[in-house]
């Protein structure tokens, strides 16, 4: 008995011993590090207790290089009170002490920033840094963005005649805001306004958006990283209630949103319920324009990148499109099997809860295209969609002349039309639209002297202008 009591005694010994040669205690002990610095792009300051904007998550990753285990102690210098925010391997804290890392082993710690609210109207740089001690030997990672402050509104009712004309601090909605009926909100030139996920511009009133060439107003989500320019369903959109009238967005950009537009209303004057003109709808979930019953007017516009319409109406409407360019190109966010340009006639019908009909509503439907490209890459071939509920009487208007499509339909090649002719725009896989030296489409639009003189980027239309929003010359 006495002689196993000594065996395991010995083998207790040797085991303590290796356990203690595992472990790393040598002063010059280092860490090595996926990156020595973690930068941020833009990022909005907390505007109170409750709501912080959220930045992106960056991931560090830590290594141990050796074949025995190392302790270190991992601290955010800025500590609780920074305006950083770390994660070391699932544990939300600032800081950790004899965090063990076993051999060949790695972990990984995550970064956030919600940068304070200041006074101060330009961006303002922040940093601090996380500490890493293993064994005496110390060794930093470095953590750098811009904090920028901003007019915050939440649940906001905008209920008189305002004018937001700040240009170097964007207005941030979050919980979506309404634009009262009879008041008019107006956006001035190279003012940017950032929504929140979830959120809308409602406007009951009126919207005057009065951008420029050179400074245009900007819809968007409110993360400013440039790896999420081209990311849709960052906020839902601008929608146009009932009642809604005399809208105008001049020089305007709308991205990264669900639905860009959305006109839910028969109109309420002679006026149209929004006339647009040179400016751009793009990376849409859902669609970059949809209207029901409405009258809208649309000149020098880019509609393009949706989930699956790129133009879309329904119950009818008078809608007018003059050197537009809607494209739906496979080589962004989606592969749509829709068209990226559907009207429809459908009469409105009126149900209750049981299905039984109460009313229809007979709808008109009154479009023209002049001078206009409706061509994308559409799984089944078909650009061009018009429903008209089987009655095409009730299609009180149809004009498409000197206009680009890619559609199906026979009978089109008329009126100067190119049916099925590749477009050949510079390079739409990063947005750009403007036709290339080779296009067929150069000078074969119709003049519009005098109505149209200039295209989306300002220059001014040739006698024989091009076709599209986009002239070359």
């Amino acid at each position: 008995m006495p002689k196993y009591f000594l065996l395991f005694i010995c083998a207790v010994v040797i085991l303590i011993s290796c356990r203690k040669r595992d472990i790393n205690t040598d002063s010059n002990a280092h860490l090595n590090f996926s990156t020595d610095s973690i930068a941020f792009d833009t990022v909005f300051s907390r505007f109170d207790t409750n709501h912080a904007p959220l930045s992106t998550t960056k991931i560090l990753k830590i290594f141990n290089p050796y074949n025995s285990i190392v302790y270190t102690d991992i601290r955010l210098m800025g500590g609780n009170a920074s305006v950083y925010r770390i994660n070391i391997d699932g544990i939300p804290t600032d800081h950790i002490d004899h965090f063990k890392i076993a051999p060949k082993d790695s972990f990984y710690l995550f970064v956030q920033v919600t940068p304070k609210i200041t006074t101060q109207s330009n961006p303002l740089f922040v940093e601090d840094s996380i500490l890493f001690s293993t064994n005496g030997n110390e060794e930093k990672v470095h953590l750098v963005a811009w904090g920028q402050d901003a007019h915050y509104l939440m649940d906001s009712v905008i209920d008189y005649d305002a004018v937001w004309s700040d240009k170097t601090k964007p207005y941030v909605i979050w919980n979506s805001i309404l634009v009262a009926p009879g008041k008019k909100l107006t956006i001035t030139n190279g003012v940017k306004v950032c929504s929140h996920v979830g959120s809308y511009i409602y406007v009951q009133g009126t919207l005057e958006m009065q951008g420029t060439v050179n400074e245009p107003v900007i819809l968007q989500g409110d993360r400013l990283e440039r790896n999420l320019d081209d990311v849709p369903s960052q906020w839902w959109g601008v929608r146009f209630l009932p009642g809604s009238k005399n809208n105008i967005i001049n020089s305007s950009i709308i991205k990264n949103a669900v639905v860009g537009i959305e006109i839910d209303s028969v109109n309420v004057n002679s006026n149209p319920s929004l006339r647009m003109s040179g400016s751009i709808i793009r990376t849409m979930s859902s669609s970059c324009l949809s209207m029901y019953s409405a009258t809208a007017s649309f000149v020098n516009c880019a509609f393009f990148d949706a989930g699956q319409l790129c133009v879309f109406a329904q119950y009818g409407g008078d809608y007018s499109f003059t050197y537009c360019t809607i494209s739906n190109p496979h080589c962004l966010n989606f592969q749509s099997n829709y068209p990226c340009f559907y009207l429809g006639n459908s009469d409105y019908v009126i149900t209750d809860a049981n299905g039984t009909v109460l009313q229809t509503i007979p709808s008109k439907l009154k479009y023209s295209l002049v001078n206009s490209i409706i061509y994308g890459q559409s799984t089944n071939d078909e650009e061009f969609a018009i429903y008209d509920g089987g009655r095409p009487a009730n299609i009180t208007q149809q004009v498409i002349d000197h206009s680009a499509i890619r559609t199906k339909l026979i009978g089109l090649n008329v009126n100067g039309n190119l049916i099925n002719v590749d477009p050949i725009f510079k390079d739409m896989c990063k947005y750009n639209y403007q036709l290339d030296s080779t296009s067929t489409y150069i000078n074969k639009g119709t003049p519009l002297t005098g109505i149209v003189d200039f295209d989306i980027l300002g220059k001014p239309r040739d006698l024989q202008p091009c076709i599209g929003a986009y002239e070359r010359n």
